[in-house]
């Protein structure tokens, strides 16, 4: 009975350590593609401000 109780204990602990691990990777992951997205935007203007003037140049 006291293996039992025991086992359960770890079980608990070990769900309640891959909860908080992957709580920390959702965090990690939402910021990444909060940055990613901000990226995106600058890229995207940056290709319509400068790229399209670019192609049309020809020395």
């Amino acid at each position: 009975m006291f293996q039992t109780a025991s086992g359960r204990v770890v079980i608990m602990l070990a769900k309640r350590f891959f909860e908080e691990k992957s709580a920390d990777a959702r965090q990690k992951a939402q910021k990444i593609e909060h940055l990613s997205s901000i990226s995106n935007a600058a890229d995207a203007d940056f290709n319509q401000k400068y790229r399209r003037n670019a192609v049309d140049y020809m020395p």
